[in-house]
């Protein structure tokens, strides 16, 4: 079962096209349950009374799926093998900032990190 429709998706602001939203939809539930340690696996999503933690868990799921489109990978290690530290070309030499792989912590983009962070879904805790 799905945490979130299309439909869902598109009222909370997010754009992509139907097709590429179920191509990374898993993925992105995926990634977000490792970090939320499953949180709402044992917590039905549709009786938590705290509406603002289910939004942003919903809206987390949406910045991944729109992450994973824009990556052009559904995994952590793609996009570390995408990821590349410099080119050189003559006496032109490159070296970026920063790549997309050091924008995600356990594979979980740093936009959805810090909507879940915030109701503490991330609580690792005992």
């Amino acid at each position: 079962m799905s945490y979130l429709s299309y439909d869902e998706y598109k009222s909370l602001g997010f754009n992509l096209e139907e097709q590429q939203f179920d191509k990374y939809l898993k993925r992105a539930e995926s990634q977000i349950d490792s970090a939320t340690r499953a949180f709402y696996r044992s917590v039905d999503i549709g009786t938590d009374q705290v509406e603002d933690r289910v939004a942003a868990f919903k809206t987390a799921i949406c910045e991944q799926v729109d992450f994973l489109a824009y990556a052009g990978s559904e995994t952590s290690y793609q996009l570390a093998q995408n990821d590349y530290n410099s080119v050189s070309i003559g006496r032109l030499s490159l070296s970026p900032k920063s790549g997309l792989a050091d924008t995600v912590v356990g594979g979980v983009c740093m936009e959805a990190r810090d909507l879940l962070g915030r109701y503490g879904l991330l609580f690792t805790g005992v």
